[in-house]
């Protein structure tokens, strides 16, 4: 496998995820050639906890069954906001109110988002 199969392998498993738990909002940056941290950043909204860790869940069932190493994660517990780290792709799960705080789409407003 290339390292832009996994790119795309490990994005469409966190994509598949997101949309099977209903999180949304979901922005997709290509951020390929603009950091070294990634090839993609994935930011979403869910609107509960309980959203979120059945988010949680499903992304680590999800990469399991594709083969692919269980991705960090930063922000389990209470947190409003989670960080899954899967080296390639980079997935902010957010609160609504903590999203429109940060505005993470901000700092990559000249990378390509790609079509949802």
């Amino acid at each position: 496998m290339t390292p832009s199969d996994n790119s795309e392998l490990t994005l469409n498993t966190i994509l598949d995820a997101l949309q099977d738990k209903k999180a949304v909002d979901i922005e997709q940056i290509d951020v390929r050639g603009k950091t070294l941290m990634a090839d993609y950043f994935v930011i979403c909204t869910a609107t509960s906890r309980p959203q979120m860790n059945a988010i949680l869940d499903s992304v680590r069932e999800k990469f399991r069954d594709a083969g692919l190493p269980r991705p960090k994660v930063e922000g389990e517990g209470d947190s409003r906001w989670f960080v899954l780290d899967a080296g390639v792709v980079i997935a902010h799960v957010m609160a609504p109110d903590e999203r429109a705080f940060y505005n993470l789409e901000h700092f990559w407003r000249n990378a390509p988002l790609l079509p949802s």
